[in-house]
């Protein structure tokens, strides 16, 4: 009886946190000045979250991190903007999330050319010498764009007992995929969280003294 005294409360915060907060832009847009600091307060977001990059170009704009368990509504202390009824989704199955952030030239910016071309002796794996942007050196604004993908977990064999969770069996799979046993779990993605997205883009913007600008509209859809 204590334990449900205090998950109701708990649940009305985490409801109110993730309905009630006004709609954050998708978005963010950065002056040329501000790139290097936003890219580094993008990685800080992550990591903040929980969220280990495993991926960082800088020149490029590309921030993508390792898959990391989503919260569910028995870890109520997590503030992510996510709202009531997607912690109860997160709780009764196994999600995972993964997160890329998106650094691109603002509409209408175009990156400059590199100004002397490069001769090659091997294979250009860097694009070096075709028309890949260069950000921190390009001077120009871009728009911040978050992606959070979520992933389910699937594990193949399992037999669930429509009373209870304890109850459920797992059979033995001797299926193979392309010649290799079936692992057993693999994941799916399913959708995208966009208020994570949003949640993620606001945590950034408040890092760079930009929580009080108005949503840039300019970056498109």
């Amino acid at each position: 009886m204590r334990i449900v005294r205090l998950w109701i409360p708990l649940a009305v915060v985490l409801l109110l946190t993730g309905c009630s907060t006004p709609e954050r832009p998708d978005h963010l847009r950065i002056e040329p000045a501000m790139y290097e600091v936003a890219f580094d307060a993008a990685v800080d977001a992550a990591r903040n979250e929980g969220l280990t990059p495993s991926f960082r170009d800088r020149r490029v704009g590309i921030i993508e991190t390792e898959p990391a368990t989503a919260p569910t509504i028995i870890e109520p202390w997590i503030i992510d903007g996510s709202g009531l009824d997607r912690r109860l989704q997160y709780t009764v199955g196994h999600y995972r999330r993964r997160v890329r952030f998106e650094f691109e030239p603002a509409t209408g910016e175009t990156p400059p050319s590199p100004m002397e071309p490069v001769v090659l002796l091997g294979p250009d794996l860097l694009d070096v010498a075709g028309d890949a942007q260069d950000l921190p050196a390009a001077a120009i604004p871009t728009v911040l764009r978050v992606r959070v993908y979520v992933e389910q977990a699937h594990i193949p064999g399992t037999r669930r007992n429509t009373w209870t969770r304890r109850a459920a069996t797992r059979a033995e799979v001797r299926a193979t995929i392309a010649g290799d046993p079936v692992p057993g779990t693999y994941w799916t993605p399913v959708e995208r969280d966009h208020r994570f997205e949003r949640f993620l883009v606001d945590k950034v913007a408040q890092a760079i003294g930009l929580e009080d600008e108005p949503a840039d509209t300019s970056g498109g859809t």
